[in-house]
C-alpha cells in the first residue's frame, strides 16, 4: 500500500510543487498558516476567512496541498478535511489528468459544483451532506 501511495504522490508531484509555491506566497500575506502533513497531504489554514474571498468554497485541493477555511477546533473541520483528502486521492490516481476530467465532470453536471462526480464521491466518502456549505 505504501508503494502505491508513494507512486501516486510522485504522479501528482508537478501539481503539488506548484501548489506549495502558491501557498508559500499566500502565507506571506499573513492570512494563511501551514497546519501540518496528514495522509500525504500538506494542509494550510486560512486564518481569517472573512478577509479572503471564498465565493462559497470551504476548501481547495491542488495535488497534495489542501487549503481549508475552518480552523481545527471548528465542528466543520474534520468533515471538510476528509472531503479534501479524498480529492488528494483523486489527484494521486489521475495526476495532471485531474484538471480536464474535473472540467468534463463540471460540464456533464450542468456546470454545478454539487453535480460534479468528483464532488459527489468526496461528499459520500467524507460524510459531507452539504449542510456546512457556505
Amino acid at each position: 500500500m505504501f508503494i502505491l501511495k508513494f507512486i501516486g504522490f510522485i504522479w501528482s508531484l508537478p501539481i503539488t510543487i506548484l501548489a506549495l509555491i502558491y501557498t508559500f506566497f499566500l502565507s506571506l500575506t499573513g492570512n494563511f498558516k501551514f497546519y501540518g502533513v496528514e495522509n500525504w497531504s500538506f494542509i494550510w489554514i486560512v486564518k481569517n476567512p472573512l478577509s479572503t474571498k471564498w465565493n462559497g468554497w470551504s476548501g481547495l485541493t491542488l495535488g497534495c496541498v489542501i487549503i481549508v477555511k475552518y480552523p481545527p477546533h471548528d465542528k466543520k473541520w474534520r468533515i471538510k478535511l476528509l472531503h479534501e483528502m479524498h480529492h488528494v486521492k483523486q489527484y494521486m490516481l489521475l495526476g495532471i489528468l485531474f484538471f480536464p476530467l474535473y472540467g468534463i465532470g463540471w460540464l456533464l453536471g450542468g456546470c454545478k459544483y454539487r453535480n460534479n462526480w468528483f464532488e459527489k464521491e468526496a461528499r459520500k466518502v467524507s460524510g459531507d451532506d452539504g449542510k456546512f456549505d457556505d
